[in-house]
């Protein structure tokens, strides 16, 4: 009795069922096969989808020293259309909403990202879309629901 206390203690190294030594030698069952509805990877379905994804992803890596790194990123995803920059502009509002202790980091990331992104001309032939005027109205749209 007094040899499995030390055993216990030192670590059993005599191995056993279950030991690494048993599962290297690839005695392994074999896994059950997938049901019908087991979780898949969805891959993004267009490009809308893919950029909000991206954003997403980057949005939830913020903090406040790193800021110029996720602003970059978020240039580098290529904003092509004043619709892409709308999606982008609610994505970072809707984080900005849903975490207030962060807020002021997504000021600061709005701040860097209004004089980086792209401009676009306007479908009425007027002022062109900018980043400003977007997120503009993008918070008198969210403050008005």
């Amino acid at each position: 009795r007094d040899d499995r206390r030390d055993d216990r203690r030192m670590g059993d190294r005599r191995g056993g069922p279950g030991d690494r030594r048993d599962r290297d030698r690839g005695d392994r069952p074999s896994l059950p096969s997938a049901s019908a509805n087991a979780y898949k990877v969805g891959q993004p379905q267009g490009r809308d989808e893919e950029l909000k994804r991206q954003v997403q992803s980057h949005l939830n890596k913020i903090a406040p020293d790193n800021i110029a790194t996720i602003a970059q990123r978020i240039v580098d995803t290529k904003v092509t259309s004043s619709e892409e920059l709308e999606s982008v502009i609610g994505l970072i509002m809707k984080k900005a909403l849903t975490e207030p202790h962060y807020c002021e980091t997504y000021a600061d990331l709005v701040f860097k990202l209004k004089s980086e992104m792209p401009e676009f001309p306007s479908e009425s032939g007027g002022k062109p879309v900018t980043f400003k005027s977007t997120l503009l109205n993008v918070t008198q749209n969210e403050f008005e629901q």
